[in-house]
């Protein structure tokens, strides 16, 4: 992430982040498509910004396109939502891996195997469990912000950490296990609530989304 926080600054960040966490935990499938617009907006900010770079040194410039690229992602991603589907479960399937390898303290290399394996099972899954898959990928992925907003706010020298491996080593096994335990049952609650409070028919036949 390349931020530096601390005091103020790391509980205001953390403080959102969990509030994102709860809304995404609890409300993800409501807000889906939302969602998948945020997430297009900075994929295709990010892409503009890295033309951007590679053609023009001014900032005026990086940033109007940076603008430009992102709402055109943001636009895609809201109506091309079926990709959403795939994206989803490839999130959740990258995530649980990237955990799984941190409890089971993998090597770098084949935890990236690991985490590659996850998120084409995830994708392949979210194509044909599309509700079920949406609705566990935000729970779980709320689950691990307003764990890792707990973890800012309760116990702030471990920071900002950059990556599983660095909370690891800060956190230690068991802390990690706690972490990792919180999260699953976060994860259960937010998704039996979201079933709960959904309909169970097909998303696209209902919603039109």
């Amino acid at each position: 992430m390349g931020l530096q926080l601390s005091g103020s600054n790391l509980a205001a960040y953390a403080v959102v982040l969990g509030v994102l966490g709860l809304v995404e935990c609890f409300f993800g499938y409501k807000f889906f498509r939302i969602l998948l617009a945020v997430a297009g907006f900075f994929i295709g900010a990010q892409l503009g910004a890295s033309f951007a770079l590679a053609h023009t040194s001014q900032s005026v410039v990086i940033v109007l396109i940076e603008l430009i690229t992102g709402v055109i992602g943001a636009v895609l991603f809201y109506y091309l939502y079926f990709v959403g589907f795939f994206l989803a479960g490839m999130g959740l399937g990258a995530s649980v891996a990237t955990v799984l390898a941190a409890n089971l303290g993998l090597t770098q290399e084949v935890a990236t195997v690991v985490v590659v394996i996850g998120a084409i099972i995830g994708g392949l899954l979210g194509f044909i469990l599309s509700k079920y898959i949406i609705m566990i990928s935000t729970a779980f992925i709320g689950a691990t912000q307003i764990i890792a907003a707990a973890i800012m706010l309760f116990m702030p020298s471990v920071g900002a950490v950059q990556s599983w491996s660095d909370l690891q080593a800060r956190l230690g096994h068991t802390g990690l296990l706690i972490a990792t335990a919180g999260i699953a049952v976060l994860t259960i609650f937010g998704f039996f609530f979201q079933f709960r409070t959904n309909e169970p028919v097909a998303i696209v036949e209902e919603r039109g989304i």
